[in-house]
């Protein structure tokens, strides 16, 4: 859906997420006793490092009608990534399970697997696109606009403050209020 794809634009966030994958890396085979606390962090640098410009390729291949860089990402790049994803779910449930009661893990195991059924579902779109069986996918044909409209000078990008699920898992209504305010 590509709705942070306006706010990332320029950023080196892969070289940043690899850099910092590395650092936690090394403290965790510094510190074998805490392994488990490093290990959560860095299987996300590792899933962010694959996902971060994600989006703006495959836009930028779309939009060429690049198919083959799209097949590439269809078979290597979003496999990869569903398997990082995994790997940080199940480092973060030992270390949920290690240091919390159970309690609340059932809400991350909903919104693991909302990102990995996502994933799938764009090996199906894109997988369709690159085969043929659809001539275009509405998604990646809409201008990408800033997530929070607030109109941004090159120098002042960043993704800024946006860290509550349901109003970043999509750009419709996802709410748990009732009645929706």
């Amino acid at each position: 859906m590509g709705l942070f794809d306006k706010h990332i634009g320029g950023l080196e966030l892969v070289q940043h997420y690899t850099q910092l994958e590395e650092r936690l890396r090394k403290h965790r085979n510094e510190n074998p006793d805490w392994a488990f606390i490093f290990e959560t962090p860095e299987k996300l640098c590792s899933v962010l490092r694959l996902k971060s410009d994600l989006g703006l390729r495959v836009k930028a291949a779309y939009a060429q009608k690049d198919y083959h860089t799209l097949a590439q990402i269809v078979k290597n790049e979003l496999p990869d990534l569903a398997r990082c994803v995994n790997e940080l779910r199940l480092a973060h449930r030992t270390q949920w399970f290690a240091t919390y009661k159970p309690f609340g893990w059932e809400v991350l195991d909903i919104r693991y697997g909302g990102l990995l059924a996502r994933i799938d579902s764009v090996i199906k779109r894109l997988t369709d696109y690159v085969e043929g069986q659809i001539d275009h996918i509405e998604e990646l044909e809409e201008e990408r606009l800033y997530f929070d409209g607030i109109q941004r000078s090159q120098a002042n990008v960043g993704l800024g403050f946006c860290n509550q699920y349901h109003r970043i898992v999509t750009a419709g209504l996802f709410s748990f209020l009732w009645p929706p305010l």
